[in-house]
């Protein structure tokens, strides 16, 4: 082993409603532990402990993540990594829990180009209870190119889809994103950044045959 890190952190934070006169207090404590072996491998566990809790109405929700991944790097050039995340949500009276697999690969060919990807496969389940959406399976695909200049700035394109099934509902959401974006920065006005997102999706209702299409277009840029 070469080199062990160590992170963690808390946060409070409280919400209040005068016209209701209650609030939702939120703590949530993290940490991340990660050792770097010989040759560029890695091993990593990451966990988020949230507890939100509405005085007024006397709930409570606790909400907590485990994430185990393994890695190896190749220097600048690229690396690859993978892990499972586990999930689980209750509010003493409904108890969900999912299990997920996480892969991420990125690659630098040159100093200006970069790439990346991204798999999100996740199935949770209902152990204790009933939830509105029940039983869901999830998906989700990332791929990311760049190309960086350190004299103006870089330009990339992201492509996006994800996938919500749920078993209960018999109903399947898709959803597919392309998003190119640029930036580049100047002396006189700083930096300069705008991006186009494109997004199509489709709902279906399997079980009435009853569907719909939806398209979205997003411009948004900062200076």
């Amino acid at each position: 082993m070469k080199r062990v890190f160590l992170a963690g952190g808390y946060t409070f934070q409280k919400d209040t409603s005068l016209s209701w006169e209650s609030s939702l207090r939120t703590n949530e404590i993290w940490g991340a532990l990660k050792a770097g072996f010989n040759d560029g491998f890695s091993a990593e566990y990451r966990f988020v402990y949230d507890m939100t809790k509405h005085v007024g109405f006397l709930r409570e929700t606790d909400n907590i993540i485990h994430t185990f991944a393994l890695g190896k790097n190749w220097g600048r050039v690229g690396g690859i990594q993978g892990a499972y995340e586990q999930r689980i949500g209750d509010d003493f009276i409904n108890k969900t829990t999912s299990n997920g697999i996480i892969g991420n690969v990125w690659y630098r060919p040159t100093v200006h180009w970069s790439l990346a990807a991204r798999l999100t496969m996740r199935d949770k389940d209902i152990t204790e209870g009933v939830t509105l959406t029940g039983t869901e399976s999830l998906s989700s695909n990332r791929l990311t190119v760049v190309f960086t200049d350190t004299a103006w700035g870089h330009v990339g394109v992201k492509w996006q889809t994800r996938s919500r099934t749920s078993d209960d509902l018999n109903s399947k959401v898709d959803y597919l994103s392309l998003t190119p974006d640029l930036s580049v920065t100047t002396d006189k006005w700083g930096r300069l950044e705008v991006s186009y997102n494109y997004m199509i999706g489709t709902f279906e209702n399997m079980s009435d045959n009853v569907g719909y299409e939806f398209l979205d277009h997003l411009v948004t840029g900062t200076m």
